[in-house]
């Protein structure tokens, strides 16, 4: 379609989409118009919301029309989903939203970058579903450009076509000869190959030379002024003189032409290393002029394109100097099936999760360096505060659990609902409080019971968070102000908190930190559900406070996790053992039966070496979905097959275990298998629980160890409950797709008042 009609076709659809479409791909070759298009559009439409996405993230764009209805950063980081609000809002109030993005080809900062599949694949689908039938939302892409199809069932499309003359503001005399350019120019190939729109002189010309194409700087800037209609100049100190392509479309065509190989890309990323990591293994060199800058941002991709970046990743100077975006978008390259759990790569994943936004480079680089701490390489956090430092702020110490952990961790007994100062036999002390319920209260404890709370208070040295002291239970009374008026049972002696007094401000946290409190000099204590930790401000002036970070990224995280690694204590050939049963479940809660107590109809050997060698746990009153009763005091009755429920094939004599939902557990004595006696199934197949007693108590560790997880994001919480589903069919396909074990490890049945 020409460009008038297109135009008049275009503010018809906004009114009236066709086939009941409301999002519009606008498709055509590169430098057609459709940017001009847009643009003519919302001049002919007011009222339409018009964002160009050149060179915008799409957490940017979403951003960008949330101002443009009205909203401003601080609803942005305080709501959970601030995207569905404001167009709730808009549609409430009668509103019909018209969107147009333009340029959405050309998303993001570096060639690499997925920000176009983000734009196209995330926030338009949310547009839609959150405006559904009051939203349009028109997105420009150009017609080879695969990262920009939206992902719809059926869906209108506009091509524009030119116009028998140029179409207007349309330049596309260097498109019909970008082959014949590079095969007279071929440097202009490596240009199309940086990461960058543009790059320092110094910057083309080493990746010339890094590609056995030595150009000098000064032949380079004879090109670029020869092929002016082609690239630009900015003039300026030598070192920082940059060159690039008039248009992307032009530079995507370059790239296209003859896109580069993992070898070259390897090439490139030699060449970067020797200038910045070699070089200055104990630097902070992403500042070090035009080739240190390029290669803090770049140096991610080139890796990543190149399959060297997961190996970058053990490198501390690489990792204190690169860019945390194109670190994101390369850990996507390198790990499209998802980043691997427990590594470095993982931390800056769930940070991002956590919902940590960095200002700057500087903001980021203390996260990481408390990251590292949380997971106890503390070689390699001194190192990032070395080679990337000074640091506005760093972690001293810390008992706050690490990203990715599965099961109970050390930091557990740093748990703090609240933080006290003090001092301990003259020693100042960090406090830990856990308010602590009634009926939570050891039979041992003689505090007073009728006080207005209880808590449980742990004190750490302030100096190095070394444990000072077993837990002890305090009560405490309140005034009718609500201030404490006596305390019972503490064993510190608790100072003020010069919090608000300090004038060093505290940096702001991801929002799983909960409580804060100020130790004086600079000092800061943080405590939440995942332990405590502290950090001291060196340089007030470069601490970000505010505003607050959102739970979760606007849009979504830029990665994904990989299955998590299974707990090796699950896939030993004598799993479980009793040390895990008993660490998992607590001791003296497991029952060893001798031979003569079996009954005489359980004939499977697997079934009678387990009872009288492992033993069983009898859980009473821990699991919500089952009751596993105590061996050694009723035995295993035996228990008759519900004569209107079909006998599951070649089993034998049923031994009874306890409570299974609302049905009978049963030990089959002829197989081994578990089953429960359920009338209400609608696949037989769902009877069977488990293929043996190992692989049932397996299972019911691994449900509890998660259990007794204090995992600080929803997207560990996910990730945790996904591979625990993975593990469990690979070690009982019993469980592949059975609705008990779904719902167990969905979390849907971990309140017990639902049986």
């Amino acid at each position: 379609m020409h460009f008038d009609a297109a135009a008049e076709w275009l503010v018809r659809w906004l009114d009236e989409p066709q086939e009941d479409s409301r999002a519009l791909p606008v498709t055509g070759p590169v430098g057609v118009g459709k940017s001009r298009l847009l643009e003519e559009v919302r001049l002919r439409r007011p009222g339409t919301v018009h964002v160009d996405c050149r060179g915008r993230g799409a957490d940017d764009v979403a951003a960008a029309l949330l101002a443009a209805w009205g909203h401003d950063a601080d609803f942005l980081r305080r709501r959970v989903n601030p995207l569905d609000d404001a167009i709730r809002k808009q549609v409430q109030q009668g509103a019909h939203l018209s969107v147009l993005l333009s340029n959405v080809q050309w998303a993001g900062v570096s060639a690499t970058s997925q920000e176009a599949e983000r734009i196209a694949t995330v926030l338009v689908p949310r547009l839609m579903m959150y405006g559904r039938r009051a939203i349009r939302v028109v997105v420009e892409r150009d017609a080879e450009q695969a990262l920009v199809r939206l992902p719809l069932a059926r869906a209108t499309e506009l091509s524009l076509t030119a116009l028998e003359g140029p179409a207007p503001s349309a330049d596309r005399s260097a498109l019909p000869s970008a082959e014949a350019l590079i095969t007279e120019y071929p440097q202009l190939r490596l240009l199309a190959v940086a990461e960058r729109r543009d790059v320092p002189l110094r910057v083309w010309a080493l990746m010339c030379a890094a590609m056995e194409l030595p150009t000098s700087e000064e032949d380079l800037r004879t090109i670029a002024a020869s092929l002016s209609d082609v690239l630009f100049t900015e003039g300026g100190h030598e070192e920082y003189e940059r060159v690039g392509f008039h248009q992307d479309g032009v530079r995507h065509l370059v790239r296209s032409l003859q896109p580069s190989t993992p070898e070259e890309q390897q090439q490139m990323t030699d060449a970067l290393l020797d200038l910045t990591v070699n070089r200055y293994p104990r630097e902070r060199w992403r500042d070090h002029a035009s080739v240190g800058s390029y290669a803090a941002f770049a140096l991610p991709l080139h890796a990543a394109s190149a399959g060297h970046l997961p190996s970058l990743m053990d490198e501390a100077s690489f990792v204190a100097n690169a860019d945390r975006h194109t670190l994101l978008t390369g850990l996507a390259v390198s790990y499209p099936e998802g980043v691997p759990h427990s590594t470095r790569a993982s931390v800056v994943h769930y940070l991002e999760s956590a919902g940590v936004e960095p200002a700057g480079h500087d903001e980021w680089l203390s996260w990481l360096h408390w990251a590292e701490m949380n997971r106890g390489d503390i070689e390699f956090a001194d190192l990032l505060a070395e080679v990337g430092g000074p640091l506005a702020w760093a972690t001293t110490w810390t008992r706050w659990r690490p990203y990715g952990a599965f099961g109970p961790t050390s930091s557990d007994d740093a748990r703090a609902d609240e933080l006290l100062v003090g001092t301990l036999r003259e020693e100042p002390v960090v406090v830990t409080q856990v308010e602590t319920d009634e009926d939570e209260l050891p039979d041992e404890c003689d505090v007073d019971t009728d006080a207005d709370g209880s808590y449980t208070e742990r004190p750490w040295r302030l100096r190095d968070g070394a444990s000072l002291g077993d837990p002890v239970v305090v009560a405490e009374c309140y005034d009718l102000q609500g201030e404490v008026e006596s305390v019972e049972g503490r064993t510190i002696d608790e100072v003020a908190s010069p919090l608000g007094l300090d004038e060093t401000p505290a940096p702001r946290t991801p929002a799983s930190v909960g409580p804060l409190i100020a130790a004086g000099s600079g000092m800061w204590l943080f405590g939440g559900a995942a332990g405590v930790f502290v950090v001291q401000v060196a340089d007030s002036r470069r601490v970000v406070t505010g505003p607050e970070w959102r739970k979760t990224p606007l849009l979504g995280k830029h990665n994904r996790s990989a299955l998590w690694r299974v707990p090796k204590e699950a896939v030993r050939p004598d799993a479980p053992t009793p040390a895990w049963l008993d660490d998992v479940f607590g001791d003296e809660l497991r029952s060893v039966l001798t031979a003569q107590r079996l009954p005489a109809g359980l004939w499977d050997e697997a079934a009678r070496a387990f009872l009288t060698g492992t033993g069983m746990p009898a859980l009473d009153d821990l699991l919500p979905f089952a009751d596993i009763d105590d061996p050694d005091d009723t035995g295993l009755p035996e228990a008759d097959w519900p004569a209107d429920v079909p006998r599951p094939e070649g089993t034998g004599t049923f031994h009874r275990l306890g409570r299974w939902v609302r049905q009978d557990l049963l030990l089959d004595g002829a197989t081994g298998r578990i089953f429960h006696d359920s009338d209400d199934e609608e696949s037989p197949g769902h009877l069977l629980i488990a293929g043996s007693l190992g692989q049932f108590w397996t299972l019911l560790s691994l449900y509890w160890s998660l259990r007794r997880s204090t995992l600080t994001t929803s997207a560990e919480q996910r990730d945790a409950r996904r591979s625990l589903t993975s593990w469990a069919a690979r070690i009982d396909p019993a469980t592949a797709g059975h609705p008990h074990w779904l719902a167990i490890f969905n979390g849907d049945w971990d309140q017990r008042d639902m049986f």
